[in-house]
């Protein structure tokens, strides 16, 4: 063949059009009638589990079964030519050693040593005459392994492979799995030497005997050592201990062999690495699972980054490039969408409070001191669109930019997809495939809930959307799929979940830098710890196709799964630290599935959890998932003052507004010292308390219980005498004007001398018969405290005609009449407006008509008129 300079002058034209010649898929040129073998030698070396071979015999041995000439070409990535001899790169080699059997005498101790375990090693004697069999007759060999050795080789070597990360500083090569040349009984000074001993120590990876650093000090004049340490390298001492002997333990103390040299995988004939089957993991081989845990450790890394420190001056910027704020979604009890803020490191200390403005002018409020380190979430309609952040008080300070942390709004033309995590809160999805076996919370527009035919239960939130809580199960029904894809979403691939059993639940929940959730289980009091893990979903046919993988400090483990669908593995004796779980399936359409989890030795006492109130000197104290009454009162004559709420620190209060049903009005979060921002709620609650005779102010404190302020107030004839003035003054000569118009007079008239009188006006969409005159009619509702709680009925219904005299004629009253039988009602009030008067249902006495201007000049007559009139004077 011409040289590789030659092709790349592009002399290679006149071959091309050589039919005797063809070209390899390596860019090189051969015979077209020979046989090209590297793909046939490629798989005997893989076959036979051999890192080389020789290459003109196994051209012979290929050619000889096809009956043509075999030639190999050297261009080929996946091999190395040395002379004769054809190599695997590389590449295509695991770190497993080529273990032989048998190897010819010159080849013992010249090129090849013997193969031992730690172990049995360790367990050798010393051989009064050491002969060049004699290492063979004292430990059992597992084979012979090629090495290529700085040094010359002798009868006293072997090679073992290394137990433990005892030894492992970085720099020595003596890693867990790696594998050393050894030299028994070694003879002299073994002063900071690596070495293998055995003794009546016990040591935490390997027991009785050791690969360890020994320092003794110098030796006293009878030749006697005082003080033996026999070191790890490993700067982790509290997890690797240096091991100290006394005087005594030196007798029982044993030097079986020295480290003569870490082996790489360079230096060592290695075995192929296994051929990869399309569509499948290697979960068994060696290698793989070698490979496996590199990318586990390097996924639990970059998963549990260092905290950067926070901002100490007051003047430095933070970095918000590493601030998280974004929109998640919890169940619809909790309130559905939420937006989601911190850990806020670095945050500056003089902002006290974040303040998040929607598009629609909506504003939401947390403390800056819960969003520092952790973070923290507050309830947001779909529907209000994107959200800024800022500082309260610093909304102008160019300096205090919090322009990284504002997030849009979720889409209001599709279905937004949330993924629930194993702490229960649905991260927002990109794409439009959801996965089986995964659990998603759908948040579904109002127009596009009504414009398509979905059988899927959902819950609709406060704005008219919909949210839809759903586990895939891994083979989702029919009906399932048709109604996700009239969603917009697709089916992916299999993906297990795992999660912690209920046997097992975290202790508390903590954060990444990013605002990513884990576990924290507290370290049990012999420093070692179980935790149970749920697995569903993962589909194993057999037994072992589904293994779970856990990285941690104690080094890796593996799990593997019976088959079936579902598992609980235990993991037991976690020391402290930081765990990162993988289920991964040999199939690889299954997806992988991950958990990571802490566990902490320094865990908070758990706070106080429980939850109080101080309401105008009267104290109460709440009970968990109890609902207590802590006062009743008018809520309107309240001073901010007299209003305390205390419990945890950072825990959320939902506070509403119960009457008929509930309105909510926000979340709010318990400070630093556990007390509920008073101005907040108030300033939340203001109109409400101010306008309304009855209702329930709900603190919703979750498994903590709920505390209920329940406000009535008593109107006074002073104070309805006041507003109907202020009423008559400004407005009658509008409702002089326009007697008749009740559709203008309702909204500006009568609701308001209604809700005075103590009615809630409601107007009625249709009546029994067309009345006699112009006229119209509506209901009067009254708000009661009951047994059973807050209820709402129709106590009269109220006639509005242009006209009012004493004597109204039959018919008007035949009709009136008939209304209050539609409503289940005996009383009806009438009105002009200015003009009022009481009737009840099949009276014919002449009406007493009060004129609202001499009601109010006179005091008598106010309270006979609301005596006649009104509710809850």
């Amino acid at each position: 063949m011409l040289r590789s300079s030659h092709w790349e002058l592009g002399q290679d034209a006149r071959l091309r059009e050589d039919l005797r010649f063809r070209q390899t898929p390596w860019g090189r040129w051969m015979r077209a009638e020979d046989l090209l073998g590297n793909d046939a030698l490629h798989r005997e070396l893989h076959a036979q589990r051999r890192g080389s071979a020789n290459l003109n015999k196994s051209l012979d041995v290929v050619g000889g079964l096809f009956g043509r000439r075999c030639v190999f070409c050297p261009g080929d990535p996946r091999f190395v030519l040395q002379g004769d001899e054809v190599r695997l790169a590389a590449s295509e080699l695991s770190r497993q050693p080529v273990i032989e059997d048998e190897v010819g005498d010159l080849e013992r101790y010249t090129t090849h040593l013997p193969v031992h375990s730690l172990k049995a090693a360790a367990a050798s004697e010393p051989a009064g005459e050491w002969g060049p069999d004699a290492q063979e007759q004292m430990i059992e060999t597992l084979g012979w392994i090629r090495v290529s050795s700085r040094r010359r080789l002798n009868s006293r070597m072997f090679v073992a492979q290394i137990e433990g990360h005892s030894m492992d500083d970085g720099r020595s090569g003596l890693v867990d799995g790696g594998y050393a040349i050894f030299e028994l009984w070694p003879s002299g000074t073994k002063q900071l030497l690596s070495v293998l001993v055995r003794g009546s120590f016990r040591d935490p990876e390997t027991g009785s005997y050791a690969v360890k650093k020994y320092v003794a000090d110098q030796r006293d004049a009878e030749g006697r050592h005082h003080q033996i340490n026999l070191v790890s390298l490993n700067p982790d001492k509290e997890r690797y201990p240096d091991i100290e002997l006394q005087v005594e333990d030196e007798e029982a103390l044993t030097v079986v062999a020295k480290v003569i040299q870490p082996l790489s995988p360079d230096e060592y004939a290695r075995r192929p690495k296994p051929l990869r089957r399309k569509g499948r993991r290697d979960l068994d081989n060696e290698d793989a699972l070698e490979r496996v845990h590199e990318r586990l450790s390097e996924r639990a890394s970059r998963f549990f980054e260092a905290q950067p420190a926070a901002t100490e001056n007051e003047e430095e910027q933070p970095d918000t490039s590493v601030w998280n704020s974004q929109v998640v979604c919890l169940d619809a009890g909790s309130g559905g969408l939420h937006l989601e803020i911190g850990p806020l490191i670095g945050l500056w200390k003089f902002v006290k409070v974040l303040v998040a403005r929607a598009a629609t002018g909506e504003t939401k409020q947390t403390l800056a001191s819960n969003a520092r380190l952790r973070p923290v979430r507050v309830a947001v309609l779909a529907s209000d669109g994107a959200w800024t952040w800022g500082a309260e008080g610093f909304e102008d300070d160019p300096d205090v930019d919090l322009s990284a942390l504002d997030v849009p709004g979720v889409p209001t033309d599709r279905v937004s997809a949330f993924r629930v995590g194993a702490d229960g809160v649905g991260k927002l999805l990109s794409g439009d495939h959801l996965s089986p076996g995964q659990a998603y919370r759908l948040l579904v527009p109002s127009e596009v809930w009504e414009s398509v035919d979905c059988s899927m239960p959902t819950s609709e939130l406060s704005d008219g959307w919909h949210l839809a809580e759903l586990a895939l199960p891994s083979e989702p029904r029919p009906e399932l799929v048709d109604d996700l894809e009239k969603l917009g979403f697709r089916l992916g691939d299999l993906t297990p979940s795992l999660s912690f059993a209920l046997a097992s639940w975290p202790d508390e929940w903590r954060s990444t830098l990013r605002g990513e959730g884990f576990a924290t289980f507290a370290a049990g009091e012999n420093g070692s710890t179980s935790v149970l893990v749920s697995v569903d979903g993962y589909e194993a046919e057999v037994d072992d196709e589904a293994q779970l993988f856990v990285h941690g400090p104690g080094g890796p483990r593996r799990v593997s799964l019976p088959a079936g669908s579902t598992a609980t593995v235990e993991l037991s004796g976690l020391s402290t630290g930081q765990y990162f779980c993988t289920l991964l399936h040999q199939r690889t359409r299954v997806q992988p599935a991950h958990l990571p989890f802490e566990v902490a030795a320094d865990l908070a006492a758990p706070p106080d959890a429980s939850l109080g109130t101080n309401v105008a000197g009267e104290s109460t104290a709440g009970a968990p998932n109890t609902v207590t009454r802590a006062w009743r009162g008018d809520l309107a004559l309240l001073a901010q003052d007299e209003v305390a709420v205390e419990g945890p620190p950072g825990w959320a209060v939902r506070v509403l507004w119960r009457e008929v049903t509930d309105d909510y009005l926000a979340t709010l979060e318990l400070d630093a010292t556990g007390q509920l921002d008073v101005p907040r709620l108030f300033s939340l609650t203001r109109e409400r308390r101010e306008r309304r005779l009855l209702g329930d102010l709900v603190l919703d404190c979750g498994e903590l219980g709920s505390l209920v302020l329940e406000h009535e107030r008593h109107a006074t004839v002073q104070g309805v005498g006041s507003v109907l003035g202020e009423l008559a003054r400004t407005k009658g000569d509008f409702v002089r004007r326009r007697a008749g118009a009740f559709t203008q007079l309702l909204p500006m008239w009568f609701e308001p001398v209604g809700q005075c009188l103590g009615y809630e006006v409601e107007t009625v969409a249709e009546l029994p018969e067309e009345p006699p005159v112009h006229a119209a009619a509506a209901r009067l509702l009254v708000t009661e405290r009951r047994a059973d709680g807050i209820g709402r009925r129709c106590k009269r219904v109220l006639v509005m005609l242009e006209e009012l005299q004493a004597e109204l004629g039959e018919e008007l009253l035949d009709w009136i009449d008939g209304v209050c039988l539609r409503f289940g009602v005996d009383n009806a009030l009438i009105s002009t407006g200015l003009s009022w008067a009481e009737h009840r249902r099949r009276s014919r006495l002449p009406l007493k008509v009060w004129e609202l201007d001499e009601v109010l000049a006179q005091d008598e007559l106010l309270i006979a008129f609301l005596r006649d009139v009104a509710e809850g004077v």
